[in-house]
């Protein structure tokens, strides 16, 4: 089993890192250098990573900390002013989702091409017969209801069902 440190391992690196290496180190650490394996992986990668110029330009500097903060206040304002409008875009929503259901619904109610349309529809639909689909039994006055407010009913049904999907795409984060 090979061992895993040597006691050199130091040495061998401040000699690198100081720009000692190989010229002003003793002998004796230049013949344990040759014999020892994990001096030499050492100075391998000690000598590539001298060898790697810096990632940053040495003329790289940080803002004024009155600039930064400056920009941390504006950050601040900004991410408060999104978090006070969230509720307010919510009720925006909410109430465009009903004004439109409210206006789908006397659209509905006072149209008549739409309520002959809604009257042919029912006569086609009518016509149909779906022999695989189980018979549900309502009472009387439930059909008689909606048969006689289809329009209705197709609207809040629109309603219930887009108006979750018009709030979560009105209230998203957006990047």
């Amino acid at each position: 089993m090979k061992p895993r440190e040597c006691e050199h391992e130091l040495e061998v690196f401040d000699a690198v890192s100081t720009g000692r290496w190989p010229a002003r180190v003793d002998a004796d650490l230049r013949r344990h250098v040759a014999t020892c394996a994990i001096c030499t992986d050492v100075l391998t990668v000690a000598a590539a990573f001298e060898a790697e110029p810096p990632a940053l330009p040495a003329d790289h500097h940080l803002p004024e900390s009155g600039v930064i903060w400056w920009k941390a206040q504006l950050r601040a304002r900004e991410d408060a002013r999104r978090a006070a409008g969230r509720p307010i875009t919510v009720a925006q929503a909410v109430a465009f989702a009903s004004c439109l259901g409210v206006a789908g619904a006397l659209f509905g109610a006072t149209s008549a091409w739409f309520q002959a349309w809604i009257v042919k529809l029912k006569m086609f639909l009518a016509t149909i017969s779906l022999p695989s689909l189980p018979s549900i039994s309502l009472p009387a006055s439930l059909v008689t209801t909606l048969a006689e407010h289809a329009a209705l009913v197709a609207m809040v049904a629109a309603f219930l069902l887009l108006a979750p999907v018009t709030i979560f795409w009105v209230t998203r984060e957006r990047p």
